[in-house]
């Protein structure tokens, strides 16, 4: 296998295992609370729970100064993290969700591993930069994307059923061994550039730097409307399904199959109009799809939709994220090469996660005074004006995508 496939492999890998728990606890635990009574202003802020991991920006500057010296820095921060992960989501075991005493416990570790997956993704993400120059970077955003549609299909479908049929403990062990596999790719894969010998990075002058970047707070305005736009249209499709009245089967279904055929299709059609039309066209072109899919469901009862027209709905949704995650990739890839890859991505994402997280504790309470049609309708309103901010901060810097 070539050095250029086996590169392609682990971000695959390392996008599966570092998603696949994350998926669990985003898409599938929201369905176990709902299904128990909790309501959708309490679900909602259990999303807190993955502010910490979006702090992950402050040890990047250490990962950065650590591949400057070492050729394999990048797989070794996939690495460490991984094992690390393995035992954090072993020790779920020991807990069970309906235990009031053990509950806290159990958030706790989810915490914990979502920073670790956290620091890992920094490092996919630093080594997809890396690895690939401008014009492959569509095709690593790709395999990428692939790592999180099986994560979907799996974190999202397979453990609900074993949850569903065998409990919590298999369910557990079936996700630590999900977490394990990619630690054999990671220990072999080829490193990401030769070895360099420069000066240490500052950490302080790194996070700064980035700060300093052109035309920084006009795509920050952008990356912020989009991160809540996003995070408040997805928070509540869990309990959404519940709320329709599928069962736990019917939601496992439509989690795996409908998320992880959409993103399927809808990577690969994104990647190409970006060849064909350019990442300005392309990025614009997937923000107003997004907008018009949250106007439509804004537009109708989302939650009287049983039966297959809730599946396309579900199924439309997830197609809308799909197109939107591979140019957006591609995009902040762009934004973050300048020679501090790793600091300036895992900015980039852990300010968009941040964001999609205080959209998704939003959408709870939004879903709880108003209703369904209202989380829509403002992650239609912040998409809308994603497109506008991000059209200024091209106009403004004149960058050339």
């Amino acid at each position: 296998m070539t050095n250029q496939w086996m590169r392609l492999v682990i971000l695959f890998t390392g996008s599966l295992t570092t998603m696949t728990p994350l998926v669990f606890f985003w898409l599938s635990l929201p369905v176990l609370l709902r299904q128990a009574g909790v309501s959708f202003a309490l679900i909602g802020l259990t999303y807190l729970v993955y502010i910490p991991s979006t702090f992950s920006f402050f040890w990047a500057p250490w990962i950065d100064n650590q591949v400057k010296r070492a050729p394999r820095a990048h797989l070794t921060w996939i690495l460490k993290p991984l094992v690390a992960m393995t035992v954090a989501t072993l020790s779920l075991a020991a807990f069970e969700l309906a235990s009031g005493s053990a509950f806290v416990i159990i958030f706790l570790l989810i915490m914990l591993i979502a920073t670790l997956s956290a620091t890992a993704r920094i490092a996919v993400m630093g080594y997809s930069v890396a690895a690939f120059n401008e014009a492959q970077r569509p095709l690593a955003s790709v395999a990428i994307l692939m790592g999180a549609a099986v994560a979907a299909l799996i974190g999202a479908g397979g453990l609900l059923l074993v949850h569903a049929h065998l409990g919590w403990a298999a369910m557990v062990a079936t996700m630590t061994a999900l977490s394990a596999c990619g630690i054999p790719v990671a220990a072999v894969a080829p490193a990401a550039a030769p070895k360099l010998r420069v000066q240490g990075i500052n950490q302080k002058a790194s996070l700064q730097a980035f700060f300093r970047g052109r035309g920084i707070g006009g795509f920050l305005v952008f990356l912020v409307l989009l991160g809540v736009g996003v995070g408040t249209a997805f928070g509540m499709i869990p309990p959404m399904l519940v709320e329709s009245g599928y069962s736990t089967e019917h939601i496992a279904f439509i989690n795996a199959v409908v998320g992880f055929g959409t993103l399927l299709v809808g990577g690969p059609p994104a990647a190409l109009m970006i060849r064909v039309l350019g990442l300005t066209k392309t990025l614009t072109l997937s923000l107003a799809l997004n907008t018009s899919i949250f106007v439509v469901c804004a537009m109708i009862s989302v939650t009287a939709l049983g039966g297959i027209w809730g599946i396309v709905i579900v199924a439309v949704i997830f197609m809308g994220l799909s197109f939107l995650d591979v140019p957006s990739n591609t995009f902040f890839m762009k934004i973050s090469d300048r020679g501090q890859e790793n600091t300036d991505l895992s900015m980039i994402t852990s300010i968009y996660f941040l964001t999609s997280i205080i959209g998704a504790a939003l959408s709870g309470a939004l879903v709880d005074q108003l209703g369904f049609w209202a989380t829509f309708a403002v992650a239609a309103l912040l998409t809308a004006c994603s497109i506008v901010a991000l059209n200024a901060y091209f106009r403004r810097t004149r960058l050339k995508t």
